[in-house]
């Protein structure tokens, strides 16, 4: 009987303790929510237009494109994204009325600690219009699908959405507008296929915590390209937001601006817009620092020189690291690893994707697209490592069209012949090109089986020689074999 009392009361306090802690385990997540800075919210509104139904406002051709692209890379960061396009139905579509609904919808449940980015991709006007108190003045809209060209009744205000909507229920306040900024007699006009969008104007006063990134300065064009299926300002914008506009392994808001006003400058990109008009990005405003996604990479694994690197983190955040068990160990090629913790064992990899590991030299097949300047293999390379490379098949560097033999099935050795405004004209003309991290100096790869890294530490890039690679089509295809150095 003794027995049986003693096992009751342990079960019963095995009970208390059970409830106790899970209460306990309860507390801090709500401490956490209301607490942390890296519990805030982060939403955005995207709305894109190609075609309007009133006259007036000529038809574009990548807006709900360039909408839909970056909605895809900011709901890979976290956020909780809403479209709107002059194509969907409903409630979907981008009149002037679901507009004004979805932006209050959306604003509602935020609060000062949260984080809001609006991207408007389309046509717009600049207005003169006569205010409360019967002044004028000029008036900033972005044209619905339903608007008609001139009538600010049927237009949506940028000033509207900023101070009357946004400023009021949301703390850190970013708005994209990839349109034009001074509206042409013939907005379809330009060279080589390129179309007008439209926004004139000048920058509108803003509230505090509030960034505006105009495609464009007062009195330009903003332009879009077939070549790329995008307008040149939001082909910019989707580089940053896929790793390019990093630093020190976050990408900001400020990053991106900086990254994409420098990348529209470039020579590659001044290329596809008319000699005469010049497409140069303004931001307006500013916001406090602010994340829009974590990218870490730990130190390399001692005695063997292969770097880990711990997943990228999408929770909604402004600023803070991600939690330690939102991460997980991984190798150079970005997947799980298992460290082995004798000396002399190397990592056993789980192994996927057709990469193989042998003894202790590692593959890696990449696609080497000829359209990119730039691509990241997501091998981390150190000093003194030795990779062998099989660079394999032929790409074109010119539109078919183009009768010069020098830009057709080209190897990955290019051409022998130096060109003076190529990246590196002292290397053959549309060659292999590697470099180590995002800013290092690039060096010729072309055929060789073997490249010894000099750098520093960072992860090794391939790329082309080539001053305009929007109209090259192809791909490379090289199998890589990292060699670590010995301790």
């Amino acid at each position: 009987m003794g027995k049986l009392r003693r096992a009751w009361i342990m079960a019963v306090v095995a009970i208390v303790l059970f409830v106790a802690n899970a209460c306990a385990f309860r507390t801090p997540n709500r401490v956490e929510a209301e607490d942390n800075p890296s519990a805030c919210s982060k939403v955005a509104l995207l709305v894109g237009i190609n075609k309007y139904q009133k006259p007036g406002l000529p038809e574009l051709s990548y807006a709900e494109s360039d909408v839909d692209a970056v909605a895809a890379e900011l709901k890979t960061f976290g956020f909780e994204v809403t479209l709107l396009k002059g194509s969907s139905k409903g409630s979907e579509q981008a009149t002037r009325e679901n507009i004004e609904k979805t932006v209050r919808r959306v604003v509602a449940p935020l609060s000062k600690d949260d984080v809001m980015l609006v991207m408007l991709s389309g046509h717009g006007q600049q207005l003169m219009v006569v205010t409360t108190d019967g002044g004028r003045k000029d008036e900033a809209y972005y044209c619905p699908v339903d608007g008609e060209a001139g009538n600010p009744a049927t237009l949506f205000s940028l000033s509207h959405l900023v101070d009357d909507i946004l400023a009021p229920n949301v703390g850190r306040k970013m708005l994209l507008v990839d349109a034009c900024r001074a509206l042409p007699p013939d907005p379809s006009r330009g060279a080589r296929g390129i179309q007008g969008r439209g926004i004139q104007g000048r920058v509108i006063a803003l509230p505090e915590d509030t960034a505006v990134f105009f495609s464009c300065r007062s009195g330009q064009e903003s332009f879009e390209r077939q070549e790329l299926k995008h307008g040149l300002f939001t082909y910019c914008i989707l580089e940053g937001l896929r790793g390019k506009a990093a630093q020190d392994n976050d990408v900001d808001w400020s990053g991106l601006v900086s990254h994409v006003s420098r990348r529209m400058g470039q020579p590659d990109m001044r290329r596809l817009m008319p000699a005469d008009r010049a497409q140069d990005p303004i931001p307006a405003g500013g916001v406090p620092y602010t994340v829009l996604a974590h990218i870490t990479a730990p130190p390399a694994l001692s005695g063997w020189g292969y770097p880990t690197r711990q997943a990228t983190t999408t929770r909604p955040t402004t600023g803070q690291p991600p939690s330690p068990k939102e991460t997980s160990p991984r190798d150079e090629w970005g997947w799980p690893v298992r460290v082995a913790t004798t000396i002399g064992l190397h990592t056993d990899k789980l192994l996927r994707d057709g990469a193989r590991a042998v003894g202790r030299v590692r593959t890696k097949t990449i696609r080497v697209p000829a359209d990119q300047t730039w691509t990241g293999t997501g091998i981390r390379v150190t000093q003194g490592m030795t990779v062998d490379m099989t660079a394999t098949g032929e790409i074109e560097a010119a539109p078919a069209t183009d009768p010069r033999a020098y830009y057709h099935r080209v190897p990955p050795q290019g051409r022998a012949e130096r060109v003076s405004q190529t990246p590196e004209p002292k290397l053959p003309g549309l060659a292999l090109l590697g470099r180590v991290g995002p800013n290092g100096r690039p060096f010729y790869i072309g055929s060789q089986p073997r490249v010894r890294i000099d750098s520093a530490e960072g992860e090794l890039f391939l790329g082309i020689n080539d001053d305009v690679v929007s109209d090259n089509a192809g791909e490379w295809t090289v199998r890589i074999a990292i060699r670590p150095s010995p301790q």
